[in-house]
């Protein structure tokens, strides 16, 4: 069984203290100088505690297997905590999908392609062949994981696959996962979301649209079905046809407000655009096409958007208007995040950094150079206290702070 090697590291907590005493004592005051006008003493004002993100600390790193081999070779292109904190998945690009213990470090399963189960290595198949794992998500309880499949051609059939995670497979060549048919890889192949009341899958892909589908009934197993729901407005310039080079409007990202109300999708030299959940009718947009937008994150008041010329920017979704704007890194920003409490933002680049900020200033609070590689995703816990990147070199680090 192989393992997470973590190492818990909890910063000192430095506690103040000032005396100060009110004793009057009787003094020989110099000829022509009153008591009145002996100096006062100003006390001295504690310096305020250090952010808490100043002093994170590594608290894993999954890399190697305790026989020292390495559990990816590629690179890790997106990760995601499950909503109860208690789960992290991974996908790389040789298209496989981990799921691990974030207590234990016990890996729990991975689905890959293959057409059989190994016992040995808990991995098991989807039957996948060709076929290319492309987008990872949750759903809000935790009980199960979504991601989306496409063939060995974007114009190939793609599937959207709903795997339970607490009943993973027991027995060779038995289903783990209910895939659906949804129209062609076009439609699904980057983005992927899940809302619920009612249950609905949200993707977008080099359809240059995004696509809803609900679920029919209440029931998700091996005999689900899902009832398109809506599809916004092309975007970019140029359609979608299979002739068409042009990469603008594709989807490249979506996101969903912490409220569930909202969701917003980056998309290749194009404003990013604010959707209604339910509906999929256009909020706002933020930015132009000169841009480069390469990542959004969305808070319930807040986008933050990430750049491939290295700048964050904060704008306000009431209007639509930036706020700040901050020279980041060196090179492409590929992925941004908003704390759950709003006060700071995260972003990972291709310069090796990832950087923390303070929303509200947008000053650099640090920088971790812990993944010695692009560091390509970023994920966080629910309660803001665990911080995870994808890394370049095949390594998923893991930060925490105590507050």
């Amino acid at each position: 069984m192989k393992k997470l090697h973590a190492y818990l590291l909890f910063p000192a907590l430095l506690l103040f203290s000032a005396c100060s005493s009110n004793t009057s004592q009787s003094v020989n005051q110099p000829t022509g100088i009153s008591a009145s006008s002996t100096p006062s003493v100003v006390p001295s004002t504690p310096a305020p505690p250090p952010d808490p993100w100043e002093s994170a600390k590594l608290i894993g790193s999954i890399t190697y297997a305790p026989d020292g081999n390495k559990i990816d070779t590629d690179s890790i292109l997106q990760i995601k905590f499950s909503p109860n904190g208690t789960l992290i998945a991974s996908k790389v690009l040789e298209d496989k999908i981990r799921i691990w213990d974030l207590q234990t470090g016990e890996r729990k399963f991975t689905i890959r392609k293959g057409s059989q189960r190994d016992p040995k290595q808990k991995a098991y198949s989807i039957a996948l062949s060709n076929d290319l794992i492309r987008n990872i998500s949750f759903d809000y309880d935790s009980n199960y994981i979504i991601f989306s499949i496409l063939g060995p051609l974007i114009s190939s059939d793609g599937r959207i696959c709903i795997v339970e995670i607490a009943s993973p497979a027991t027995q060779e060549g038995e289903t783990l996962a209910s895939c659906f048919f949804k129209s062609t890889g076009w439609e699904i192949g980057n983005g992927l979301l899940w809302s619920e009341n009612p249950i609905t899958i949200i993707s977008g892909g080099w359809a240059k649209k995004i696509s809803a589908w609900q679920l029919e009934g209440n029931q998700i197993n091996d005999k689900s079905k899902f009832k398109e729901l809506y599809k916004t407005k092309e975007y970019g310039d140029l359609p979608s046809m299979a002739n068409n080079t042009s990469p603008q409007g594709i989807v490249s990202e979506l996101s969903r407000s912490p409220d569930k109300t909202m969701f917003i999708a980056a998309m290749v030299q194009s404003p990013a655009v604010v959707f209604d959940i339910k509906t999929g009718a256009e909020i706002v947009r933020f930015g132009t096409a000169s841009d480069n937008i390469s990542t959004a994150k969305l808070r319930n008041d807040i986008a933050v958007l990430g750049t491939e010329s290295g700048q964050v920017s904060v704008w306000s979704v009431a209007n639509g208007k930036a706020l700040k704007t901050i020279p980041a890194h060196q090179d492409k920003i590929n992925s941004v995040l908003v704390s759950p409490d709003g006060k700071y933002i995260f972003s990972g680049s291709s310069d090796k950094t990832l950087k923390v900020w303070n929303l509200k200033s947008g000053n650099l609070i640090t920088t971790f150079t812990d993944c010695n590689s692009s560091v390509n995703t970023l994920d966080m816990t629910q309660d803001g206290k665990i911080l995870g990147a994808g890394c370049g070199n095949g390594s998923i680090q893991l930060w925490r702070i105590d507050k």
